[in-house]
């Protein structure tokens, strides 16, 4: 095993331990991952400075859309860069799908858990009725904060879980 899988694993390991205990990913962690994966991509057999760096934003933008909605911490987001760093940029595509499959089959489960599934699917609702709205009138779709939310559940899991799955994918 590569010494970036290797970085990859403990990482996620630490947040999502973190995440699952404190519901916080510490900064200090997804700074030394971001440090770590700069220079592991550095390094020969790296996925190369540009890579990383570019790894890094768009993990970044991915999940700022989703924090400035108050979905997700702030902590989620650096994390995700954070992985960006380490991975790079060619398999962020990946990571984000794999992640976002995970968070969305995760938010089924803690819903259902926590007798909040209608809610859920009613959110998803609004949220897709205002972007058809908006389209039909000729206007961007914008999105809105749930009123009413579903639930908070430890989104750090679902990147390690989308994180680890496209590393799979992507090593085979």
């Amino acid at each position: 095993m590569s010494a970036s899988l290797w970085l990859l694993l403990l990482l996620l390991l630490a947040a999502a331990g973190s995440d699952l205990r404190s519901r916080r990913i510490p900064n200090a962690l997804a700074l030394a991952g971001a440090l770590a994966g700069i220079a592991l991509g550095c390094a020969p057999g790296g996925v190369g400075l540009l890579a990383s760096l570019a790894g890094m934003g768009i993990g970044l933008v991915a999940l700022l859309p989703m924090y400035l909605l108050r979905a997700l911490g702030a902590g989620d987001v650096k994390l995700m860069a954070a992985v960006g760093a380490i991975v790079g940029a060619s398999a962020m595509p990946a990571v984000l799908a794999a992640t976002f499959v995970a968070g969305g089959l995760m938010s089924i489960v803690v819903a259902a858990s926590r007798r909040r599934l209608l809610r859920l699917f009613a959110n998803l609702r609004d949220m897709l009725q205002g972007a058809f709205w908006c389209l039909a009138c000729g206007e961007a779709p914008r999105l809105d904060a749930a009123r009413d939310s579903a639930g908070r559940m430890p989104y750090a899991l679902a990147i390690a879980a989308g994180a680890g799955i496209a590393q799979l994918w992507w090593a085979a």
